[in-house]
């Protein structure tokens, strides 16, 4: 499920969009793999999420975290807004085989911060509800 979960949200994002227009298509899964780094850029990793609901063998939650890279913070925190537009409350159809998108909420404010390398980084948290079929 998570392979498939992986696949449906690179698609989704890296589809038409602001979010994938102000990265250049550069969406990577745990790390940058390019040798030459070009900026900007935004990194995924999918990740247990907590089970809040009464009937947990029914219901799934689902963490993504993006750390969106860049020279400019300004150009992080522009970045980031247009992601959390397209997740934050959305209730987007991503189609699993088993399962249903109940809805993508964000799960902290973002955070910014500065790199080792002098760049920026803002890291956006989400849970995605999932409900069997």
């Amino acid at each position: 499920m998570l392979e498939d979960l992986k696949t449906k949200i690179y698609n989704y994002l890296t589809s038409t969009n602001t979010f994938n227009d102000a990265i250049a298509g550069r969406l990577y899964y745990i790390e940058n793999i390019d040798e030459t780094i070009i900026y900007p850029y935004a990194v995924s990793q999918i990740f247990p999420g907590s089970s809040d609901r009464d009937s947990g063998t029914r219901y799934e939650n689902i963490n993504i975290q993006f750390s969106i890279f860049s020279k400019a913070s300004i150009e992080v925190s522009q970045i980031a807004e247009k992601l959390d537009s397209i997740f934050d409350g959305s209730e987007v159809n991503i189609i699993l085989d088993n399962y249903y998108t109940l809805a993508i909420d964000r799960i902290r404010p973002p955070l910014e911060t500065r790199t080792a390398l002098g760049n920026y980084q803002s890291i956006l948290q989400y849970e995605i509800q999932l409900e069997k079929k």
